[in-house]
């Protein structure tokens, strides 16, 4: 399995879309795959950890690294495994002043992407950045409400 991007546009500038998703390690409120974090050492900086919480209650220890504060960051399984890890890219572009470009790269390498659908991955990347985009717009108060 190859690596999955998506891309979407935030009515908010970068700094929200950094702080009201990322900042503080609450990732539950952004990755539709996990519950919870744990054992945080560190916030967005190069080195950080945390431990991710699935929602079948596997814990998966992560690292940060080529954090660049309201730019970009990767995340990925920490240490090695037989069964493979993954690995995940925020990418965040400015689009003048109150818009940003939200770029998403989520793969798995290893057996881990032979043993979990595409699909599966596919959903989990895409929820994500949809996640990531409605909370920096209702950080911002650009959220469209249907009635």
């Amino acid at each position: 399995m190859g690596v999955v991007e998506r891309t979407g546009v935030a009515d908010a500038p970068p700094a929200t879309v950094w702080q009201t998703n990322f900042v503080g390690m609450d990732w539950e409120k952004w990755d539709p795959d996990i519950t919870g974090t744990e054992d945080v050492e560190g916030d967005m900086i190069e080195g950080a950890t945390l431990v991710l919480v699935m929602k079948n209650g596997k814990k998966i220890k992560t690292i940060l690294s080529d954090v660049k504060e309201n730019v970009s960051f990767t995340f990925s399984m920490a240490g090695k495994s037989c069964k493979g890890g993954f690995s995940g890219t925020f990418d965040l572009m400015p689009e003048g002043e109150s818009q940003t470009t939200v770029v998403y790269k989520f793969g798995l390498t290893g057996c881990l992407a032979c043993l979990i659908r595409k699909k599966s991955v596919i959903e989990g990347t895409e929820g994500g950045l949809a996640n990531v985009i409605k909370n920096a717009e209702d950080s911002e108060g650009t959220t469209e409400t249907v009635s």
